[in-house]
């Protein structure tokens, strides 16, 4: 989508290779007309997100997509969305659920970030951080830290907020659920065992 006002789309390309972004330019170049695209290229990521209001589309490779992604550390996820790229703290994560081709992430301080994504997009993300979510439902993606309890084929989240659990994945829920607070009470007490022996 052309940005109002502009005569001609300004696409930007990223990758940490400046050799890959000069064959991917050429290759643009050579099917575009000049006259209605101009092409950015980038190899930092910050710099790119500083400008990336100019742009109506950001193309990134496969490769620049991992390097992105391992960028931001196991504490945070990027999520990358035309020309928007949103980096998220995955503590700040209650649940998120699809809507469409969109999705709602629900966070602790009360806000709500709407991204134009697949649902599939954002659970492989999750899946490479270190904090633990299940997928209770086709529309909803839960951290488990944020569950009080499951009740009901619902499941019950701290901030007061009940979701359904698909009768296809309740076992599932509860077995991962089990699992993830049996690893939680074997960190307290190796944490507490640790805490007596400095006081010895």
């Amino acid at each position: 989508m052309l940005i109002e006002g502009r005569s001609s789309m300004r696409i930007a390309l990223y990758d940490s290779e400046q050799s890959i972004l000069d064959k991917y330019k050429a290759l643009l170049c050579d099917r575009l007309d000049e006259k209605v695209f101009e092409i950015d290229c980038y190899t930092e990521q910050q710099k790119l997100v500083d400008v990336l209001e100019r742009y109506d589309l950001v193309f990134m490779t496969e490769c620049a997509m991992s390097h992105l992604t391992k960028a931001c550390g196991d504490d945070e996820v990027i999520l990358v969305s035309g020309s928007r790229v949103e980096t998220i703290s995955i503590e700040d994560i209650i649940y998120i659920e699809a809507d469409l081709k969109q999705v709602h992430i629900f966070l602790k301080n009360g806000g709500e970030i709407v991204i134009r994504l697949t649902f599939k997009d954002v659970e492989q993300q999750l899946k490479k951080s270190q904090k633990a979510f299940v997928k209770v439902h086709r529309s909803y993606i839960v951290a488990m830290d944020m569950i009080r309890r499951i009740q009901n084929k619902s499941v019950l989240l701290k901030n007061g907020v009940a979701l359904p659990i698909s009768k296809y994945r309740l076992q599932e829920v509860i077995d991962s659920y089990l699992a993830y607070q049996e690893k939680q009470a074997i960190i307290i007490r190796d944490a507490t065992e640790e805490d007596e022996s400095d006081t010895e």
